[in-house]
């Protein structure tokens, strides 16, 4: 196929190949020096700071789905708990996306700062290390940061607690049912609802 190729085509692949052989030999640009702080006027400073700010509108948004959601369960409301379901996974898919775009920052950060610990490195770590203002104040949104979401595992907790409460309540209401229908002789021998003898009761409906 090549012998049907003109010099020019010729020309343009060999530059190519050249070009591809050389980025693959290019060294790495290397990491800059790290130093022991960072100014309060870097940008990726100021995107921590906002992705700080995001995460704590959308845990405590969370924390508030998760009142609404042990309250359903309490009441067994199935419509409610489809739409705080709903919602918390909305949600959840938007922190996701913040943490995603925290991570990388935090690891562009650590570069700056030397820390060993990369994207790992805590918020507190790297607020000590901020000049000026920002330091504290991103100090004092990630204690908050902590608190909603402790807040918020206590409620999800408790609302476990109250699922398991309420799975156990149907299944002695199912396993009661069953007993009245036993004692009723509801079921047939093949498995089917037949009519069976009236049973005692206290319940008057007669009217």
């Amino acid at each position: 196929m090549q012998q049907n190729l003109s010099p020019e085509q010729r020309k343009r692949i060999e530059e190519h190949l050249a070009k591809v052989k050389a980025s693959k030999q290019a060294p790495k640009a290397p990491k800059p020096e790290p130093r022991g702080w960072i100014d309060s006027d870097d940008p990726l400073i100021g995107e921590l700071e906002t992705m700080l700010r995001q995460l704590i509108v959308h845990y405590e948004q969370l924390h508030s789905l998760a009142k609404l959601h042990l309250e359903a369960i309490r009441r067994a409301d199935v419509d409610q708990l489809s739409t705080c379901v709903a919602q918390e996974n909305s949600i959840i898919q938007k922190v996701a996306e913040v943490e995603k775009r925290r991570l990388h920052v935090v690891g562009d950060i650590a570069d700056v700062l030397g820390s060993p610990a990369e994207t790992q490195t805590t918020m507190s770590w790297i607020a000590e290390r901020v000049r000026g203002d920002k330091g504290g104040r991103l100090a004092a949104m990630a204690r908050h940061l902590r608190e909603v979401i402790g807040e918020m595992t206590e409620v999800n907790n408790a609302a476990r607690s109250a699922a398991d409460t309420l799975a156990k309540h149907m299944d002695g209401l199912m396993r009661s049912v069953a007993r009245e229908l036993n004692h009723a002789k509801t079921y047939s021998n093949r498995g089917r609802v037949d009519a069976g003898p009236a049973v005692v009761s206290a319940l008057d409906i007669s009217s």
